[in-house]
């Protein structure tokens, strides 16, 4: 055997290898890996999606916590306001009817001073009355001395 006529062989064994590879199999492959390039791509497009969503989400969350925190703060603050003003309304009462029971108790004290008084002078009429029976060793008419007797009680009550 020849070695130049095997070397064609294999020289032409080889063309025909390589134009079949390049006319069938490269392409499947070339297409098989442009569709591999692609869905890489997406992947990584899909994956900054999400990144960028995620970065957006936590901003809003962020805001969402500063909103509800700052709705937080007026609804107490509204709320103190508002047992602030009920405290304030409770002591106006309270202070009112702590005026009106004063009046009440004062005019309740003057009348029953008035009564002790004229008791008082009643029943010193009394004993002032006893006092001179004793003394006179004789009993007054109240008919006939009544005169003599609202005289005294006069008076005691100008004293």
């Amino acid at each position: 055997m020849n070695i130049n006529a095997t070397l064609i062989g294999q020289m032409i064994t080889f063309a025909i290898f390589v134009w079949f590879t390049v006319k069938f199999v490269w392409p499947l492959l070339y297409k098989a890996l442009a569709e591999r390039k692609q869905k890489i791509a997406d992947g990584l497009q899909a994956a900054e999606k999400g990144h960028r969503d995620l970065e957006l989400a936590e901003h809003k969350a962020k805001e969402m916590l500063a909103d509800t925190q700052q709705e937080i703060e007026q609804a107490l603050s509204q709320s103190h306001q508002e047992s602030n003003t009920i405290v304030h309304q409770a002591k106006q009462k309270a202070l009112a009817i702590s005026q009106r029971e004063r009046k009440v108790m004062h005019r309740e004290f003057v009348q029953r001073q008035q009564q002790l008084e004229t008791e008082l002078k009643t029943h010193t009429a009394s004993l002032v009355i006893d006092c001179a029976e004793k003394l006179l060793q004789q009993k007054f008419d109240e008919k006939k001395d009544t005169a003599f007797i609202d005289k005294i009680i006069a008076e005691i009550e100008q004293v």
